[in-house]
């Protein structure tokens, strides 16, 4: 902008009073009324006060006079406007907002006051993303990972990792072994569930500990907290176990009168395992009838006599305080001797003796 240029847009702007700065951040809308025309760039008035500018290739037809709607691009000394998005919208570092628009190969494409940005597939959440398609439609903060005149790049999964930190600090600041507490499952594994301790801070209650009935992604469990230890998985993070079993009274002495080897006891099957089915018999208490214990036959695996949530009527085999475990049988000791009797008599019915076979030639 030439010198007389500047100075008459100055004498505009002196004409109103003193400057009172409005409080804008990258990506608010505004309406702004074209005041002046550069070769390169358009002064407009925000207001009777404040200016902005908005470089020309951005407008289709402009023309002093003309009111036309933007977002703001970049704030400080200056302020820059933008419709196609051909200004920075935050410098490296800064904290930005934006829609996901599009998914394609390799991450997501954003709007971000008007400005195009890609977000990369590893950087869009802390876990691994299967369909980048699901966030589409959504809005979401981001940390702008680069920013030039025609490309910003945004990443989330470091604002996410910083926020669980923070949130992780603050938890540990609370939480000791020993206290119980109210959470939801946010995930299932294999070998446990994970529960959601707040601000993305999951904690991990261990299948051993799971303790009885099914448990389903939602559900509100109350829990023990067991141990909080480095992860050695994750350098510089930490590890919180839970326990189930832990946050009810000892169900050995609770229900000693009722785990009494040679009694009858009803349970839910909890679980299959290749070696056999856990019984919800009390709250925090499974038992296990090994798979020799389901059926007086061979089977290779327990969902040939049980599924999971079957009512079933076991016998206790035994009840070990010490180590917390109670051995169940769903077969009927008369019939199991029997069984193993009947087999025998047959064969000697059927083959006889040697000399019986012999007799049998010669007739």
């Amino acid at each position: 902008m030439k010198s007389n240029e500047r100075s008459e847009f100055e004498a505009f702007l002196d004409a109103t009073g003193p400057v009172k700065r409005l409080s804008l951040e990258v990506g608010d809308k505004v309406s702004a009324k074209i005041v002046h025309l550069s070769k390169d760039t358009a002064f407009l008035a925000l207001d009777a006060q404040n200016e902005a500018m908005i470089p020309l290739v951005d407008l289709e037809e402009p023309e002093v006079g003309k009111t036309i709607e933007a977002s703001v691009a970049s704030v400080g000394d200056q302020i820059w406007l933008t419709v196609k998005g051909t200004k920075n919208a935050g410098d490296v570092g800064s904290l930005v907002e934006g829609k996901v628009t599009n998914a394609r190969s390799g991450g997501v494409e954003v709007d971000v006051g008007g400005q195009r940005a890609f977000c990369p597939i590893g950087q869009l959440d802390i876990g691994y993303v299967e369909d980048p398609k699901e966030f589409v439609g959504r809005t979401l903060s981001f940390i702008v990972s680069q920013s030039t005149a025609k490309n910003l790049t945004l990443n989330r999964k470091s604002l996410l990792q910083k926020q669980r930190a923070e949130k992780m600090r603050e938890i540990l600041a609370n939480l000791k072994v020993g206290d119980q507490v109210d959470v939801p499952v946010s995930r299932t594994a294999e070998f446990g569930v994970f529960v959601d301790l707040g601000g993305g801070v999951e904690g991990l209650i261990p299948q051993s500990e799971l303790g009885f009935g099914k448990i389903s992604v939602g559900d509100k469990v109350t829990a023990q907290v067991m141990k909080i230890e480095p992860d050695y998985k994750r350098p510089g993070q930490m590890r919180i176990v839970l326990s189930l079993r832990a946050a009810f009274p000892d169900p050995f002495e609770t229900y000693a009168s009722q785990l009494v080897p040679g009694a009858q006891i009803e349970g839910i099957v909890a679980r299959l395992e290749n070696y056999g089915a856990f019984v919800s018999l009390f709250p925090g208490l499974d038992g296990l009838i090994h798979i020799s214990e389901l059926s007086t036959k061979r089977i290779k695996h327990p969902d040939q006599i049980v599924k999971a949530g079957d009512k079933v009527n076991a016998r206790i085999l035994d009840v070990d305080p010490v180590s917390k475990r109670v051995a169940l049988s769903l077969k009927d000791p008369d019939a199991d001797a029997a069984g193993k009797a009947i087999p025998k008599m047959e064969s000697e019915r059927s083959l006889g003796s040697l000399g019986d076979l012999m007799k049998a030639g010669k007739s």
